[in-house]
């Protein structure tokens, strides 16, 4: 979650030039500058996260000359504090009073999950680079928002099975960040782990805000197999 790649940069910029043409088609003013309304946690815990984001896109604007289809472009960076409700209001800002065409960003799921509501009502273009909100691109999907990376659970699903078939894990403890990706992290393991047999003694959640994990690991019990 702490990256993001040329590759992905590239792929970002693409969907938003894509989105570009459509707007240049609908309204006839290629001379218009599009604005891209830009969101990522800038301050708090997960500031790195989102610096690296950031910077990236930010690289690749300056390479294209801040243009895209022969067009300027704008961008309007809000910090949403990795917190969904500041997401939200912050997304309400860029696309209600500074009239964005297009949003991009965003790191957590629960923020992803925030958003997905009102960037549908409104019909603007959203993509999302790092949140990997399953439902996203599952049971709530919306023809408004574009995930360029992966799902919370999906790499765990083939983890479950690896480790009862391959490391002969029985039963584990899973230690994971109180919040919708670590929630579908663990579930992604659980689906299959215990589809092969194996046991999951107990879960602990942990508050997204914690750096000391002391305390929640002195609750794992010694007579399993794996955390």
């Amino acid at each position: 979650m702490s990256g993001f790649s040329r590759t992905g940069v590239i792929a970002a910029l693409l969907a938003l030039i894509c989105a570009a043409t459509i707007i240049t088609a609908q309204t006839g003013t290629p001379q218009t500058p599009i604005k891209i309304g830009f969101m990522v946690p800038l301050s708090g815990g997960n500031a790195q996260n989102g610096r690296d984001i950031l910077n990236g896109f930010l690289m690749y604007l300056d390479e294209i000359g801040y243009k895209a289809g022969g067009r300027k472009i704008d961008l309007i960076v809000e910090d949403d504090e990795a917190i969904p409700a500041v997401g939200l209001t912050k997304a309400r800002k860029l696309v209600e009073r500074d009239e964005v065409h297009v949003m991009a960003g965003a790191l957590l799921s629960s923020t992803g999950y925030a958003l997905a509501p009102y960037i549908t009502s409104m019909k603007i273009p959203m993509l999302y680079r790092v949140v990997s909100a399953d439902d996203l691109t599952q049971r709530r999907r919306s023809e408004w928002i574009l995930r360029t990376g992966w799902s919370g659970s999906q790499p765990n699903h083939a983890f479950g099975e690896y480790a009862y078939q391959k490391l002969g894990v029985r039963s584990v403890v899973t230690v994971a960040l109180d919040y919708a990706f670590g929630w579908e992290s663990v579930g992604g393991f659980e689906r299959t782990f215990r589809a092969q047999g194996g046991q999951i003694r107990r879960k602990i959640w942990v508050p997204i805000s914690v750096h000391d994990f002391a305390p929640y690991l002195a609750q794992i019990p010694r007579d399993v197999d794996a955390v």
